[in-house]
């Protein structure tokens, strides 16, 4: 077994029962981040078995030299999502941190803000006005521009 192995295609993402990876959804792949050069699949194999049963360990380096890897689980459960996540991991002597697919992009900058404006530009396609409630977009919402009382613009009565 080679210390640091090549992740397989498609092999990088967090497998989710059920398709989404989202917060409160039972993942069965774990992202291990910065992992110390001296870690081996093995090491991390025994460590991560204590947890369940494991179905794939992988490790590889990227060309800035950051060694990282993953761990997928058989049977994953919301009690391992909370053990994977909440508690610290030493390996060996080496800290490891754990992480979600979702996690890791949402810790990317600009991330969170481009979900952010896709998230509107459906919405505005929908025929809606941005994210909120009512009718409040990104710029408040029709009451902030006075129509919503009587008679439309500026609370006046326009006759018909």
């Amino acid at each position: 077994m080679s210390v640091h192995g090549e992740l397989e295609p498609g092999g990088h993402g967090a497998g989710v029962a059920g398709g989404e990876d989202d917060p409160k959804g039972v993942t069965s792949r774990y992202l291990l981040v910065d992992l110390a050069e001296q870690l081996t699949q093995d090491e991390l194999q025994n460590y991560f078995s204590t947890f369940g049963e494991i179905a794939e360990i992988t490790m590889r380096t990227a060309a800035s030299g950051v060694i990282s890897g993953s761990v997928k689980f058989n049977n994953p459960t919301m009690e391992l999502r909370k053990l994977m996540l909440q508690e610290k991991h030493s390996v060996s002597g080496h800290n490891v941190s754990v992480q979600t697919w979702k996690m890791q992009k949402l810790a990317k900058p600009g991330y969170r803000a481009k979900l952010d404006a896709e998230r509107a530009e459906r919405a505005m396609a929908k025929g809606g006005c941005g994210k909120g409630d009512a009718g409040k977009g990104a710029w408040g919402g029709w009451g902030d521009w006075g129509m919503m009382g009587k008679g439309g613009w500026g609370g006046k009565d326009v006759g018909m």
